[in-house]
């Protein structure tokens, strides 16, 4: 912005959109500033958008899905700072039993009544789900649209803006149905109750999802339904038929937990890579369903002036698991490579909000229920350990005994086969494992002896093989199409054969050499 002429008039700013100052798509109106916003401030100290932007690697976070959400992030930045972190009082449920609402305590008119049945069992850990009436649909408080944009989302409205929102400081993902939608596509529910029924797609079913794409169902998919038909495809995306409008007046909360890898498969089935996939698939912790969905119950009535209207419901098929890790301070340092006190250790846990106990030389942790990735005394070493920081471990290499390896007779006549075979112009080959139909079929092999894999990378890596010829053969052919005419191509590797079964009930794998002369 500089100072420039219009008309003859000199200007030295300009009215801008929010689509303009990227926070919004809303370009019909100028950005109208809050009216405790002081003159002469700057816009990006005054609205939040001088912060900093932390790069932190996917693959860092994989196995922690409390860090797929600001809160669960922060705590940990804190930690490695050296700061005690304190969860905020509406979300901190990680030791406790139960749940206490606090919405209980906001003016609610539960006239309303949604059936829930859990069919499914397996891939459905938990159902959480209310309903709020006189629900005013419009734009989002301006800071919230632009802590959404700072992340990368654009808002839509209060309704789902609030949903989205909830899912990025607590990445646990919400999904809000149109109650009314719901009730008129189902000829079995009534003004005043509904049913929302979780179980698995039937055969030849779809869905119009709100991108607009039709889903194809089958029966490995959950869905999320009424009475009759699917509603949405269960933690990647809703239906269109029921999606929030600015005329949507009730609405149903849903708040749930399913399994990561049945999330996975679904969505490379209808195609669909959301952010509440994405989340879903790192295993959100089933505890948190109650805690969020009582979080947003306050927000849509202080932003969408909403009231809940019905009680809220909660099924679950699995129970909450109780862990604690108990260690030896002297195993610990022995491992981590530094001599920590007992006291030092439990101030580094209790950064992060980590429980601990001292019993003489014996250290017990209590684990919260979101931290799915603390089993073993090593999972503990590891936090005491980046917490404090790697760099700041003294080197010092570990103290062993040497002594003479023992030859491995395998490995022995495995590299003298090899220099026979190489003496006189022998290629060793590394195949694949598995190969496809095709192949098999042209080896003259039973298929039917062969393990067949479920989820192949590709049509050509279908089976296990159950003999090393099968590949060599592919690639002498391969060489005889360049116009090679002599040639000996060897392996030595594994295969396996169907139904031949270990003391553990694994496959047996065979070693063998194979090779061919042209």
């Amino acid at each position: 912005v500089k100072e420039v002429s219009i008309r003859g008039v000199r200007s030295n700013g300009m009215l801008a959109s929010e689509k303009e100052l990227d926070i919004s798509n809303n370009h019909e109106q100028v950005f109208l500033l809050d009216e405790d916003a002081p003159v002469g401030e700057i816009f990006s100290v005054f609205y939040g958008l001088d912060d900093y932007i932390l790069d932190i690697e996917n693959k860092a976070l994989t196995n922690r899905p409390d860090c797929f959400g600001l809160i669960g992030l922060v705590r940990d930045i804190s930690g490695i700072n050296k700061i005690r972190f304190k969860t905020p009082d509406w979300y901190n449920y990680g030791y406790k039993e139960s749940w206490e609402f606090v919405n209980n305590k906001i003016e609610s008119d539960t006239h309303l009544k949604i059936d829930i049945s859990l069919e499914e069992k397996k891939d459905v850990l938990r159902y959480s789900a209310v309903a709020m009436d006189g629900i005013k649909v419009s734009e989002s408080p301006i800071r919230l649209k632009i802590f959404l944009a700072k992340h990368g989302m654009r808002p839509v409205n209060n309704v789902v803006d609030i949903s989205n929102y909830l899912m990025l400081i607590t990445g646990q993902p919400l999904h809000v149905f149109d109650l009314d939608k719901v009730i008129q596509g189902d000829r079995n529910s009534t003004d005043d109750k509904c049913s929302i029924v979780v179980r698995k797609a039937r055969a030849g079913e779809t869905l119009l999802m709100i991108n607009g794409k039709i889903a194809e169902l089958d029966e490995d998919i959950v869905v999320i339904a009424d009475s009759m038909s699917p509603l949405a495809v269960a933690g990647v995306m809703g239906g269109k038929d029921t999606e929030v409008t600015e005329d949507t007046k009730r609405i149903i909360i849903e708040s749930a937990t399913f399994d990561l890898y049945n999330i996975r498969k679904t969505q490379m089935k209808v195609g669909v890579f959301s952010e509440a996939a994405t989340r879903f698939m790192r295993g959100q912790d089933s505890e948190q369903t109650l805690p969020v969905l009582d979080r947003a119950i306050t927000l849509y009535s202080q932003i969408a002036g909403g009231k809940r209207a019905s009680d809220i419901i909660d099924k679950r098929n699995k129970d909450r698991e109780k862990y604690e890790v108990s260690f030896d301070i002297t195993d610990a340092n022995r491992i981590i490579g530094k001599d920590f006190k007992k006291e030092e250790i439990q101030k580094i846990l209790d950064y992060i909000e980590l429980k601990s106990e001292i019993n003489g030389s014996k250290i017990t942790v209590q684990i919260p229920s979101y931290r799915k990735d603390l089993r073993i005394p090593e999972d503990i070493y590891e936090d005491i350990s980046r917490l404090y920081g790697f760099g700041e471990i003294p080197l010092k290499l570990p103290n062993r005994k040497v002594a003479p390896v023992k030859q491995n007779r395998i490995m022995n006549l495995e590299f003298k086969i090899r220099e026979i075979f190489e003496s006189f112009g022998g290629n060793d080959l590394i195949t694949y494992n598995f190969i496809g139909r095709k192949l098999v079929e042209k080896s003259n092999l039973d298929i039917e002896k062969l393990y067949k894999i479920k989820n192949p990378l590709s049509p050509e890596l279908e089976y296990m093989r159950n003999s090393l010829l099968p590949n060599i053969l592919d690639k002498v052919k391969m060489n005889v199409d360049y116009g090679y005419s002599q040639m000996f191509l060897y392996e030595i590797n594994k295969f396996h054969i169907k139904d031949s079964l270990n003391k553990e009930r694994l496959p047996n794998e065979f070693r063998c050499v194979a090779g061919v002369y042209v």
